[in-house]
């Protein structure tokens, strides 16, 4: 029970640490998408894109601008309102990313073992994400 009550805490906190962050800041990213992503998509098929942890929208803008169906998903309120800000000011479809929510599963450990036989103690995260009615 006691680690179940760690994991709230801890989605809380994050939850509570990215919206903190976004309201602070008038920006906390630029608006363009992440160099990577652009190099990489362009050569892709469009179809339809998830953006978890969108921020303030450069992937999920850059992504619908070149045909992507992209649903884009965010812990911090903020963070969604300036990703439909982005995709109206782009002349963009906005559908109401509210109405999903990420939610942490579980947090297991494992022992990883890296180059050389060092070994260290991982935490993966599972997220679901869930459409709210």
């Amino acid at each position: 029970m006691d680690e179940c009550i760690r994991e709230i805490h801890a989605a809380n906190d994050a939850a509570s640490f990215w919206e903190q962050l976004h309201r602070r800041k008038g920006s906390v990213w630029k608006d363009t998408a992440n160099p990577l992503l652009a190099e990489t998509a362009r050569h892709l098929t469009p179809g339809h894109a998830l953006d978890l942890g969108c921020g303030e929208g450069g992937d999920t803008r850059w992504l619908a601008t070149h045909e992507w169906h992209v649903t884009a998903v965010d812990i911090a309120p903020t963070a969604l309102q300036r990703t439909s800000r982005l995709a109206a000011r782009n002349g963009l479809e906005s559908s109401d990313t509210a109405r999903w929510t990420p939610q942490r599963l579980a947090t297991p450990q494992r022992v990883a073992t890296g180059p050389g036989g060092q070994t260290a103690t991982v935490t993966d995260t599972v997220v679901a994400v869930r459409r709210l009615a």
